[in-house]
This record gives C-alpha cells, structure tokens and sequence, in this order.
C-alpha cells in the first residue's frame, strides 16, 4: 500500500487511563423488544482525548496525495465518525493537520545523515489540483450516460 497509517497513541498528559462505562441492551430482531437476559456493558474513550495520527505515503503522485488530503479534510471539517456505536454518539473525530513534510529523492542524503531533519513542507493545495484535474480527465474520457461522448460535433 502506498499509504501506511501508524498506530495512534494517546499524547501524553490528556488521559489518565480512564474509559467510560456504558450499558446496552440488546434488541430481538423478530420482536423488535429487548432480548430476554441480554444486558452488556462496553467501554469507552471519553471524548475529547487527543491521539497522535500519522501516515506515511510512499511513492505516491500528485493526484493521489490530492485524494488522501481530500478524505483526511472530512475530518478536519467533522463529517466523518469511525468504529461502532455511530449511531449513539460515538466515533466524532476532529482531526489537526500539521503541515504536510515531504521526502523526495534530493532529500534522501538529509535524510539518511542529519538525524533532526524532518523533511520540507508540501502544498497540499498543488495536490488538491491535480486530484481536481485527474477527476476532470477521467469523467472528460467517460462515454456520456447516452452512450455517446461528450464530446460536441458539429454536423
């Protein structure tokens, strides 16, 4: 996969170790009532605990990088949620974008001898660009749902 995500620890000093605790009960889908004896508990993070999120993105081009910034803004603007329980309030996320640090091949001796060196910051904004312009040329290359192109001829 071009894209790796690493795990996502807590930072440190926002939690204590502490989940919440929630009851459930589980619904008969015949009856549409609570199953007879079927209570459970399951445990939660309490909101507002930060996580360290990082992805690595190997050998990626332009449009794709586009792609993941688009999906990662879904995030940062809230309208995403993740896990089980969405439907009860559970799984909002609020992502912080740092900007976007970028190894290319003229970085790699930095890389590789300076061990503080952390790479150069990209613009996200060139990425979103060609993402725009590879969606443009693939629905540009589609026949038209009349079967034909939409391409204009003159005739």
């Amino acid at each position: 996969s071009k894209v790796q995500i690493r795990d996502l620890y807590v930072l440190d000093g926002v939690w204590f170790g502490q989940y919440q605790q929630r009851d459930g009960v589980a619904i008969d889908r015949d009856t549409e009532t609570s199953a007879e004896g079927m209570l459970y508990d399951y445990e939660v993070v309490p909101a507002g605990v930060q996580f360290d999120f990082r992805a690595v993105v190997d050998n990626a081009e332009d449009w794709q990088l586009g792609l993941l910034y688009a999906g990662l803004n879904a995030f940062v603007k809230e309208r995403l949620t993740i896990g089980g329980g969405t439907s009860r309030g559970l799984g909002l996320v609020k992502l912080t974008l740092a900007p976007p640090k970028y190894f290319g091949q003229s970085h790699l001796r930095d890389f590789l001898t300076n061990p503080t060196y952390e790479g150069e910051e990209a613009e996200p904004e060139d990425w979103l660009k060609a993402f725009r312009k590879r969606i443009d040329d693939e629905l540009s290359s589609q026949p038209n749902e009349k079967g034909g192109s939409d391409a204009q001829t003159d005739g």
